[in-house]
């Protein structure tokens, strides 16, 4: 289904906005360094789903999340003095894992072209 216009935009401010408010958030409780790299909205715009790549390991990476989300009140409170919009989603905060994903299937094309590269020679 195509998105319309509003809610691409919406979902553009959402990002631009909350990406700002985690950089302090996440500073000063000692979090991982967080990136948002989508906003989902529903059409309704009642949730918002937040996907969030983190660096460091996978347990730094879910205590991030869990502290996010366990925030999730506060951090909706701040995103709602930075943007005028009728009502404010509930946000829902998602590890991004595509990094991850991408970085495998690059490791496994590499070995497939060194293993061909030998058979070659």
């Amino acid at each position: 289904m195509r998105q319309s216009y509003r809610i691409k935009k919406i979902e553009e401010t959402i990002a631009k906005e909350i990406s700002k408010i985690l950089d302090s958030y996440t500073r000063q409780r000692n979090l991982s360094m967080s990136t948002v790299t989508a906003v989902l909205t529903d059409p309704g715009i009642q949730n918002a789903k937040i996907k969030v790549s983190i660096l460091g390991s996978k347990e730094e990476q879910e205590k991030t999340i869990e502290a996010l989300n366990a925030g999730k009140k506060r951090l909706r409170y701040l995103l709602a003095q930075n943007i005028r919009i009728k009502y404010m989603p509930d946000i829902h905060f998602y590890l991004d894992r595509s990094r991850e994903i991408i970085e495998k299937i690059e490791s496994v094309m590499k070995e497939e072209t060194d293993e061909n590269s030998k058979q070659t020679k």
